[in-house]
């Protein structure tokens, strides 16, 4: 099939054929590309509208490359004229009015929670997309923030959209649950990018969805990821509040257990050594008496090999160098491959930051600030996680040690991945 070479855009034909649709809907960008092509898009023309390079789009073409990058996906919608939607981003400037006016803002969360009141989809593809989330959950630990949410909220307007139609009361209810899974997914990796208030709509989003479908965990992760969000935003009162909250919603889940440890952290910050001690008491006996997950890489599974971060933080935040020492340790052990490798790069990073912390507190400039440093490195972290933790410890290197050139290197640098973060951070 032949085309106009200077029409670069894709086939209103192509645009419609559900091969298309489900490529796009993968983000298999491989398959839209190999499609585009057979439709008459030429190579270079591909190149040219996406800006890629040409050996570039043939290696994506031919399954050697993947595009793994939210900009790129940007480029390739508005080049090729894909709708926004399709590859799960928000309608593009160029689309008429009325396909961009059901969607207020980029992110319109409550809009589509509103949508999910009424729900023609048979078993398997409820199975087909319980797959789906457990697959996206299990990435969490290591595919990039921006890209893991892209497909995450692609799937989750899918699922809202399922939800509009006719089903019988149990698959509405499978839906639901699927989709507050996916919202408390997408409100972690928004969370992670700085998008703290599309973070927060989000979850209040899972919370609503937990409760419609009368699913306590989804429920209780909800109030958890409120704890977090307080942790890091400086309300130690308000994450130990959340915390509890969701302990009461749910004790029989993993959860749970996690949200002890948020309540640990919380008592911690506030100088309450007695409660820390009797959260982590709580939840190492919540625990031990639970099944071991068979994906421990599951975001939202809780593994016995997690506690080790749990404990690490508490004690780190009540001063006691030994023990947070010791867990810091037991996580990097447990957390590197046979290769060297990383298995689980943001609890490595929390375990490195921690060993900074108490370096520093030994006198230890140059291993406190390497250790610092390093914990910032891995590409998969939690910008607002960590540099919380990390301003604190340059504070106290700063203090110690005052006019430093290795404490003024290490402020800049923490000042180049503040700036690189979304998140205003309080300080």
């Amino acid at each position: 099939m032949h085309r106009n070479e200077r029409d670069h855009s894709i086939p209103a034909a192509l645009i419609e054929r559900p091969e298309f649709i489900a490529a796009c809907q993968r983000h298999d960008i491989s398959t839209v590309f190999a499609l585009a092509e057979r439709y008459g898009l030429s190579r270079s023309a591909i190149s040219r509208q996406t800006e890629i390079k040409t050996d570039h789009v043939r290696e994506i073409i031919n399954g050697r490359r993947a595009v793994e990058s939210f900009a790129v996906y940007e480029r390739i919608a508005d080049g090729l004229r894909i709708p926004g939607t399709m590859l799960g981003l928000s309608p593009r400037s160029w689309e008429p009015v009325a396909a961009t006016s059901e969607v207020a803002d980029t992110w319109n969360v409550t809009e589509l929670v509103r949508r999910a009141e009424l729900s023609d989809v048979g078993p398997s593809t409820i199975e087909a997309l319980q797959a789906e989330t457990y697959q996206l959950c299990r990435q969490y630990p290591y595919m990039p923030a921006d890209m893991l949410c892209l497909q995450s909220r692609g799937r989750l307007r899918y699922v809202i959209d399922l939800l509009q139609g006719r089903t019988r009361l149990r698959e509405h209810r499978d839906l639901l649950v699927v989709a507050g899974q996916l919202a408390l997914l997408t409100g972690c990796l928004e969370y992670d990018q700085g998008l703290s208030f599309d973070a927060e709509a989000t979850r209040s989003a899972a919370y609503q969805l937990g409760r419609e479908a009368d699913d306590a965990e989804i429920v209780a992760w909800s109030h958890e990821m409120s704890a977090w969000f307080a942790m890091t935003q400086g309300r130690y009162e308000d994450a130990v509040t959340f915390a509890r909250r969701g302990q009461h919603a749910d004790t029989s889940h993993g959860v749970a257990v996690q949200l002890a440890a948020q309540e640990a952290k919380g008592l911690a910050r506030m100088g309450d050594r007695d409660g820390v001690r009797a959260a982590l008491d709580r939840g190492r006996r919540l625990l031990d008496s639970m099944d071991k997950p068979l994906h421990p890489d599951h975001h939202f599974h809780v593994d016995p090999d997690k506690w080790d971060l749990y404990a690490m933080e508490a004690y780190r935040l009540l001063g006691d160098d030994a023990l947070a020492a010791d867990h810091a340790r037991q996580v990097i052990h447990l957390g590197t491959g046979p290769d060297g490798i990383d298995r689980f790069p943001m609890r490595m990073s929390e375990a490195r930051l921690t060993l900074g912390f108490v370096a520093a507190r030994a006198g230890d400039l140059e291993h406190a600030i390497d250790l610092g440093i390093s914990s910032m490195a891995n590409a998969r972290k939690s910008l607002p996680t960590l540099l919380p933790v990390a301003d604190e410890l340059s504070y106290m290197v700063t203090d110690q040690h005052p006019g430093e050139e290795r404490v003024k290197q290490f402020r800049e640098h923490l000042t180049r991945l503040h700036n690189s973060s979304r998140l205003a951070i309080t300080q």
